[in-house]
Formats: C-alpha cells, structure tokens, sequence
C-alpha cells in the first residue's frame, strides 16, 4: 500500500472535513493518507478556528521571527521515510520545503505542492520571498492549486500543465445543506427573539477580523444603510486582531450584532436569518456558504482576494463592485437588493447553480485522483 504524507503548518476546522472524506477515498484504492500539522502564529490563534483530528500527528512548529516575518521548521522529517509522496504548503517560509526536495533530487520521496500558486495577499507578501517561492515551484513532482486561476499562474512559472490538478477549494457544503433543511421556522423565530430581531432586513458578515476584511468600511457602510432602512440589522461573526472594533461598534449600536466565532453548521440558521452576506474586503472560502445557503454576497473588487474569488459570477451569482467603491455606494448596492426581492431571487437561483459545482465531493474527487496519478508519474 503506498503512502501518501500531507505536511501542514495548521490545521483549520474548515478542513477536517476533507481530510476525513479524502482518506477514505483513497483507502478504498489502497492508498493510505497521513496528515502531519502544526500550530497557527499567535496572531492566527485569534482566529480560534484551530482543529484537531484523532488520526493525524501534531507536530508543534518551531518559528523563527525576522522583523515582521516568519520562517517555520516543521520537525518530522522522521515521520516521512516511508511515505511515496509527500504534498506541503507553496510557501517560502517553510524550511521543511527545501530540504525536501533536495531529497527528491537525490532519489527520495517525491514533493507535490498545493496552494494558490502565488501570494494574493500582495501588501503582506514579501519580495524575496515571492522570488524564492517562483524558482522552487518548478521544482516538485507534482501541483495542486486551489483553483483554475492557480494552474495557470504555475503553468506559466513553467511547470507542466499535465502534472497540474485544480481542486477547486471549497467547504463541507453537504453538512451546510443539512442543518439547513433541518432548521424549523419555530427555532428560526426563537431564535430571532434571542438576538432581539425585530425585522427582515437583516445582514450578515462572517470570516476573520482583521485589516483585509475592511470592517471600518462594513460599519462605515452599514450606518448608511441603517439610514435609507431604518430597521437594517447586522449580524457580525468571527475573531481576530480587530475583534475590538467590532466589539465597541456591538455596543454603541445595538442594530449591529457581534456573536464571536462560529463554525460548520453552527453559522446556518444566522445565514437563514439574513437576506445578504456583506464581506466589502477579502473574499475567501466564504463564497461556498453563500452558494450553499442561497445567500447572496457583495463585495469588491480590492486586489487581494483569495483564490475562490473566482467562482462569483458577477451579476449572476454575487456582486463584485469596482475597486473605487466608497462606503456610501456600497450601501447604495445593499440597499437596492434588500429592497428587491426580484433580484435577490434571481442572484439566489445563481447561488443555487454554483453550489452544486463546488461541493466537497468533488474537490475530494479531484484531488484524490491527482493523488494516484503523481503515485505513478
């Protein structure tokens, strides 16, 4: 039985489930899946998003800070001598990446990587760095990326569009599906008088708080809205680094809810409760809780999105305003679809439609035979 070893500096609870799902997956084909993973930064800790899972190795990174950076040595070289194929991070702080494959070059196990094929985030992305990770992409057996986009960012550093696999990121969409067919109307209603809701016009944000977010712009904006609707609600949810500004808005305006983190299926019945999902900075995986729960985003189009950005179809399926989008024409383009159930439904039947593509069985699928293909490349 070939051994397949995933290395990872974390281990989100977004992910478990496509972990649990991949490993039997390829279990059914004799492949047997390791999971090795580490703990986030103290200032992605604050995310308190960290999960665990019973069959995989916790292996604490030891971090090494330069100025604002970070560079990671992961130390389980001794848990990777058996395994066939070994698929880490695209990224140029982890040092466990080179040494690897300078083993491949020498005859040992061969390297995929996976990620987004370069730093979305370009602000935060250090230059040599980015160089460093251009020159060593090439470098593995086998890529990969989250999306579509990626494959060709990898492919044009010149790396082989055959050992290229696009998985398609996304979230356990089917659990998501789930708990919202099994959310009553009388636990939708006790809930709304838990949360002191008096309305329909009710918004929701969900995702990290911190600086990509935009949360300044989203209360900025949500006062404007709040004035042309006057019974607008906003639920917020998540942590991080700005959860303070969240915290004292929860406060001053009693309209706009801060519930902390939550996760899976414990987001649905705020998602059932909302008409919009409201992220006016960075758009991530939250895009797949939209498609799934039928509730249509609006963001813009600020240069740092992650990958995933690319299943919005703009006008069909979300909202994608210009990069020069002010707060007050942000809340414009709210306004005019909590006012417009015509077009709300029109962008739910796109929401409907992209669900049904990005689900975790098939981002399972994809990889899984990648997997099997980069065995016997």
């Amino acid at each position: 039985m070939d051994i397949v070893t995933v290395v990872y500096k974390t281990l989100p609870k977004y992910r478990i489930p496509f972990y649990e799902a991949l490993r039997s997956y390829l279990l059914e084909r004799r492949v047997e899946l390791r999971l090795i993973y580490g703990d986030p930064i103290p200032e992605k800790a604050m995310k308190k998003d960290t999960g665990h899972i019973t069959w995989g190795r916790h292996v604490p990174n030891r971090v090494l800070k330069l100025g604002s950076r970070h560079l990671f040595w992961q130390p389980c070289l001794h848990l990777l001598e058996d395994s066939q194929l070994i698929i880490v991070e695209q990224a140029s702080k982890l040092l466990l990446n080179y040494l690897l494959l300078a083993r491949q070059r020498l005859g040992g196990p061969k390297v995929a990587f996976w990620g987004h094929g370069k730093n979305f985030q370009t602000p935060s992305a250090s230059t040599i760095g980015e160089m460093l990770k251009s020159r060593f992409s090439t470098m593995g057996h086998w890529w990969f990326t989250y999306t579509e986009a990626g494959a060709r960012i990898v492919a044009g550093l010149g790396f082989p569009r055959e050992r290229i696999t696009v998985v398609q990121n996304t979230v356990d969409t089917a659990s998501l599906k789930c708990k919202q067919a099994e959310t009553t109307n009388e636990q939708l209603e006790s809930l709304k008088k838990a949360l002191m809701l008096k309305t329909d016009n009710v918004a929701i944000y969900t995702g990290g708080l911190y600086p990509y977010k935009r949360l300044e712009f989203l209360i900025d904006a949500s006062h404007r809205i709040r004035r042309a609707i006057p019974d607008f609600e906003l639920l917020i949810i998540g942590a991080g680094v700005q959860e303070h500004l969240v915290k004292k808005a929860s406060m001053e305006f009693p309209w706009l809810h801060y519930l902390g983190p939550k996760f899976g299926d414990e987001k649905v019945p705020f998602f059932m409760l909302s008409k919009l999902l409201l992220v006016p900075g960075l758009v991530g995986l939250i895009i797949a809780d939209s498609f799934v729960l039928e509730v249509p985003l609006i963001t813009t189009d600020v240069p740092y999105h992650s990958p995933e950005i690319e299943y919005l179809q703009q006008g069909v399926n979300g909202i994608l305003l210009k990069p020069e989008t002010t707060p007050e024409m942000y809340a414009q383009s709210v306004v005019s679809l909590l006012l417009d159930e015509h077009e709300r439904s029109r962008l739910k039947l796109g929401c409907r439609i992209a669900a049904a593509e990005f689900t975790l069985e098939n981002m399972v699928h994809r990889f899984a035979e990648g997997v099997l293909q980069a065995l016997i490349a």
